[in-house]
């Protein structure tokens, strides 16, 4: 189940609509090539080659780390934990995402982790991303010290073809590597073998993460007329808020904790793809009902400069009902009795909605039902669309991060350079 219901009152979108036909048209013929990520969904051979590796894993370590920073890491990390929020897996191994370099993470998680226990997934489409190289390198010596000449066993390799250093390294080690897609960019690589790989490991299946994406693209594709295509009413609706000077950042604002990776993935595929030549919004997340305790605050009577989307599940776990003889203590407490923790929340999602549309602030809510993988498939496949729809009206390209790779270069400079002084202990 998608729903979606949008609220921008007085805002003309017919000229922008009429605008995203020709892409949709597009899309659905020889767009394919272009925009690779549509492919996925209607693929399946590629995974006959992953499901044994994936099988070998599952039944012989008890804890898998994947290696992955960015793009590489938070689309895996958000299926993942929707999918074992929703459903445990019996028998699947723990999985660790170390997605961020830090020492105060690294070192502790070393010490805890049974090496000879554990496997690595290291994915870097690039095979030069700083983060995962320092990881992978600190990674092998300690396996090494561990198993010895069975390092192979221990490490799984998903990296771009040609010459790069993690391949060049795993191939001296005689790792198992797998090809990432070249053409494939970014977040947009989730239903790819970079998504693909840990959710078999984990237990889930990214077949089915897929044909929901199919469905979705089926939906597009054949609707009657554009305004039937909520990812283009989306598209339509941030960029004519942001041409009009209303609208300079979109919350995604989930009441299912479930989904809260999944809004930072979301993020991660707004702030790369959008963020160029002073064109796109700027992307926040938010946990309900936990943020109406803050950010609420500034949605309402702050600037009004923001587009909310309020996503929900429509069958989230009810939980425990609040004990109704403690209520009846205190009269102040009586409305609680006998409720259960699901309808709470769903009535605190109900009142921030309402609450925003009494304020004349643009929103909108996605209504999802169980997160399981052909509904998150759907769900990334609308995110993804709206993200190439949002580009096409501000007129740019949603694929490449050319400004990111500048830092990259400065970082790198910074390290080959020996009078650098250490950052640490120094005052600005």
């Amino acid at each position: 189940m998608f729903l979606q219901r949008l609220r921008v009152p007085d805002l003309d979108l017919s000229p922008d609509l009429a605008r995203l036909l020709g892409l949709v048209r597009y899309l659905a013929g020889d767009g394919r090539d272009r925009h690779r990520f549509i492919g996925y969904a209607a693929k399946d051979d590629d995974l006959a080659a992953l499901r044994p590796h994936a099988e070998r894993i599952r039944a012989t370590f008890a804890s898998v780390v994947v290696l992955a920073t960015g793009a590489s890491a938070v689309g895996a990390k958000a299926l993942i934990c929707a999918c074992a929020a929703a459903r445990a897996e019996s028998g699947a191994p723990r999985i660790h995402f170390a997605d961020n370099l830090s020492a105060s993470t690294l070192a502790p998680l070393l010490q805890t982790l049974d090496l000879r226990a554990t496997h690595f997934l290291v994915i870097s489409k690039s095979g030069r991303t700083v983060e995962t190289l320092v990881q992978f390198m600190v990674f092998l010596e300690a396996a090494r010290a561990a198993v010895g000449t069975r390092l192979a066993q221990h490490f799984t390799v998903i990296t771009s073809l040609g010459d790069n250093p993690l391949r060049h390294l795993a191939a001296l080690e005689g790792l198992p590597i797998f090809d990432c897609d070249p053409d494939l960019d970014g977040c947009f690589a989730a239903f790819s073998l970079v998504g693909a790989l840990p959710m078999l490991v984990a237990g889930f299946d990214p077949a089915r993460l897929r044909q929901g994406g199919a469905a979705m693209l089926e939906r597009v594709f054949r609707a009657s007329n554009v305004r039937a295509i909520p990812s283009a009413l989306g598209a339509a609706a941030h960029f004519r808020l942001a041409a009009n000077g209303k609208c300079a950042a979109h919350v995604l604002m989930t009441y299912d904790q479930r989904l809260m990776e999944l809004t930072q993935w979301h993020r991660h595929l707004w702030a790369e793809s959008l963020g160029k030549n002073g064109c796109g919004t700027t992307p926040l997340v938010a946990l309900g009902p936990l943020d109406q305790h803050s950010q609420m605050q500034f949605y309402l009577e702050g600037p009004s400069d923001k587009f909310v989307t309020i996503l929900t599940s429509g069958s989230l776990a009810a939980g425990p009902a609040v004990p109704e003889a403690a209520c009846l203590r205190h009269p102040d407490l009586r409305y609680l009795a006998r409720q259960r923790i699901a309808d709470i929340v769903a009535a605190e999602a109900h009142a921030t909605i309402e609450t925003l549309a009494q304020a004349g602030r643009p929103l909108r809510r996605i209504t999802i039902s169980e997160p399981d993988e052909k509904t998150l498939g759907a769900l990334m496949m609308h995110f993804m669309l709206e993200t190439v729809f949002t580009a096409h009206l501000f007129g740019i390209d949603p694929y490449g991060q050319p400004a990111v790779r500048e830092e990259k270069i400065l970082a790198i400079d910074h390290l080959n350079d020996a009078r650098t002084p250490p950052v640490v202990g120094r005052i600005a």
